[in-house]
């Protein structure tokens, strides 16, 4: 990774940290979640955080609790030039960083490029069910411990 790209990275996780742990943030369970494109010269991210109540099923193979805290990466955009550098796996280490802190987990959301799934399978994801894996991309869920992946 160049010079560069850290420290743009970095500056796009504070921001979703201030997001999070802004008083409007930490709102009761079932309000709705925030939402919001962060944006630089490396990449674009749209994120949501919040309470995610999950069906039993999907307790049970993403091994969440019911109400899980979660740091939602729901899309995003690297610039063509930043491609292939390490840019969103620096953003992605920050982010899981970041979620544990605030005792939460990561899900990446539809996952069309499959160069992505392989990575976020190597890393130990798991993969959400799907009762439409033809018409819809996999999501991926941060394992518990992502620590014992890298």
């Amino acid at each position: 990774m160049n010079n560069f790209i850290g420290p743009e990275i970095e500056a796009l996780v504070a921001e979703l940290k201030a997001t999070i742990l802004h008083p409007r943030t930490l709102r009761i369970l079932g309000k709705p979640k925030t939402a919001r494109y962060y944006t630089n010269e490396v990449m674009t991210v749209h994120t949501t955080t919040g309470f995610y109540i999950s069906p039993e099923r999907m307790q049970r193979i993403c091994d969440i609790s019911d109400k899980a805290w979660v740091i939602c990466i729901a899309n995003v955009t690297v610039m063509h030039r930043f491609r292939r550098r390490g840019a969103f796996t620096h953003y992605l280490a920050l982010v899981e960083e970041l979620a544990d802190q605030v005792g939460g987990r990561v899900r990446v959301e539809l996952v069309g490029n499959k160069h992505l799934a392989a990575f976020l399978r190597r890393r130990g994801y798991v993969v959400e069910p799907n009762d439409y894996p033809e018409l819809n991309p996999p999501t991926f869920w941060q394992p518990l411990k992502v620590a014992d992946h890298a």
